[in-house]
């Protein structure tokens, strides 16, 4: 397959802790490899994070994406829509492009974690209220990744979801400046 941009991630949104956000992520790729589900720190020009994604992650979780300050969820935003990362393997000479091959997934406890007042496009929020069932996962994610193989073979977009069904759910997750309820009165 040809190398394709997903600009977007799945944001598993919930105040509790214990749910089994960060655990979803590595039950779903449970059984390909210990490598396959990655945990990211904040410092996404490290070579050593860089390096640690690409040997093998299929899914690299932003855990706690709460932590990130403002500047570093615009640096985010850039950095999940590249498609390769450049960087020099210990002991080689030069630099070298190595094409990604994983999708970002983020944990958030924090229930307004979007500020960006342009949207939050680039997230898909769900809303995690109960801990996640992870048998069913574990039961159905073949089927899951058989579904999306063949999805992927026959050209179907998989980024096509209309604005009216992630317009709400984005904009019940996005901080709002406290101005923002006086002035809109105002209106």
């Amino acid at each position: 397959f040809p190398v394709t941009i997903m600009s977007n991630m799945i944001t598993l949104v919930g105040q509790k802790q214990g749910l089994g956000k960060t655990s979803f992520f590595t039950t779903m790729v449970a059984g390909f490899d210990k490598s396959a589900a990655k945990i990211l720190s904040t410092d996404f020009n490290d070579k050593d994070t860089l390096k640690k994604m690409n040997a093998g992650a299929l899914i690299v979780n932003i855990d706690e994406g709460a932590a990130l300050t403002k500047k570093e969820k615009g640096s985010v935003k850039r950095f999940i829509t590249e498609t390769f990362d450049e960087y020099r393997d210990p002991f080689a000479r030069e630099m070298k492009i190595h094409q990604r091959r994983f999708v970002f997934g983020m944990t958030e406890n924090n229930e307004s974690p979007f500020d960006d007042p342009t949207g939050g496009r680039r997230y898909w929020p769900v809303e995690v209220h109960t801990k996640v069932d992870f048998k069913w996962i574990e039961d159905n994610r073949e089927q899951l990744f058989a579904e999306a193989w063949r999805r992927a073979q026959l050209n179907e977009p998989f980024m096509d979801i209309p604005s009216e069904l992630t317009d709400d759910i984005q904009e019940r997750h996005r901080t709002s400046d406290p101005w923002e309820e006086v002035i809109l009165g105002m209106l």
